[in-house]
């Protein structure tokens, strides 16, 4: 090959090289972590962003945006056109939604067109935010929300006091027959805190929040825990001397748990019995002297009186965050194909009972 060919070889191979003429610089790109749904005064839609500086000059390490759009396309366009630079979504961890939005019909076709995004991580967690969107995102303990809330998330979900939704988790339950969707529920009150599980119907219409104590309860009915701790308010007792502070209580950890969902059909509704197997280390007990299994036996009777509350609730508002109607369509199918367009309407009408079974395997040093 002659010299010639050779630069003409070498000219043609660079031509189609990627180069650096379409370079963006990192200060000049909005990197979205957090983006926030919420509600004008005037009932328009409000978008929110989060995203991190890195220019050497500016005075906050996160930078933030609101603007009132139709949808988040209109949303990011505007964000395009603020000083911050081109906006990008593929880094979105979280996704805040308020309660006063939640709470209006179809609002989850906002957060739809996102989940349709094709560069957006459907891995992002949603939470409902009981409250102002932009208050919290102004509250920035170590300048860094993204983190703080992060932490809170996986703080409740090894706690089991809520569950993590992710947008793609909100979708499928949205759409899936045999349950409905939740997320969990944070406040600002002085300190950013979780305050329990968000319930939503079948048209994902915002109905009403589990505590974070009776989200532990429902956890273990579907998942293995340990170390899940739980008071019961009902054995606490009052003193003769004193009527109004209770200074007698229990407390106790789940060392491990074991449950099952038996579902049948009878008298013309859908049955669900779970018995569950509880070995509990009794931490705290100030209660009168009893035997272990008198102890046992009044903790179990306690606990079947809270899933009783817990499912009433649930029923009455047309929640099954659980999915039974998914264990009606695995074990009674036949029954099921007649009820899956309005499985809520028969779940208000389900018989739920819970057998809690408690084996005290320590007592910790209370003796």
């Amino acid at each position: 090959m002659t010299f010639a060919r050779r630069i003409m070889a070498l000219v043609l191979t660079l031509s189609i090289l990627s180069g650096c003429m379409d370079q963006i610089n990192l200060e000049d790109v909005l990197i979205d972590l957090i983006i926030g749904y919420d509600m004008s005064k005037d009932e328009q839609l409000l978008v929110y962003t989060q995203a991190p500086q890195f220019s050497k000059e500016a005075k906050d390490k996160t930078i933030k945006y609101s603007v009132k759009a139709l949808n988040f396309p209109e949303a990011e366009s505007k964000f395009n056109s603020l000083p911050s630079g081109i906006s990008s979504i593929r880094k979105v961890q979280i996704i805040l939604i308020s309660k006063r939005l939640a709470e209006h019909e179809q609002w989850h076709l906002f957060l739809d067109s996102l989940h349709r995004e094709v560069r957006m991580d459907t891995n992002a967690k949603v939470i409902l935010v009981d409250g102002s969107v932009s208050d919290l995102l102004h509250y920035t303990p170590r300048a860094n929300p993204l983190l703080y809330l992060s932490t809170l998330l996986k703080t409740g979900e090894t706690r089991h006091i809520t569950p993590t939704t992710t947008i793609r988790n909100f979708h499928r339950q949205l759409t899936n027959l045999g349950i409905t969707p939740f997320m969990p529920v944070v406040k600002l009150d002085k300190l950013v805190k979780i305050t329990g599980t968000a319930l939503f119907d079948k048209d994902g219409k915002y109905k009403g929040i589990l505590s974070p104590e009776q989200s532990g309860l429902l956890n273990i009915l579907l998942h293995e825990t340990s170390g899940l701790s739980i008071t019961l308010k009902a054995l606490t007792e009052q003193t003769k001397e004193n009527k109004t502070l209770s200074t007698r209580s229990l407390t106790f950890d789940i060392l491990n748990n074991k449950a099952a969902i038996h579902t049948s059909f009878k008298n013309n509704h859908f049955a669900f019995e779970i018995p569950i197997k509880l070995n509990i280390e009794i931490t705290h007990n100030t209660l009168s002297s009893h035997s272990n299994e008198k102890l046992e036996g009044r903790i179990a009777n306690e606990l079947q009186k809270e899933y009783s509350s817990i499912f009433k609730k649930l029923q009455k508002i047309h929640a099954d965050p659980l999915g039974f109607g998914t264990y009606a369509r695995s074990f009674e199918y036949k029954n099921w194909k007649k009820i899956q367009d309005h499985w809520v309407s028969e779940w208000e009408k389900a018989e739920v009972t819970v057998l809690p079974i408690i084996k005290i395997i320590h007592t910790g040093v209370i003796q």
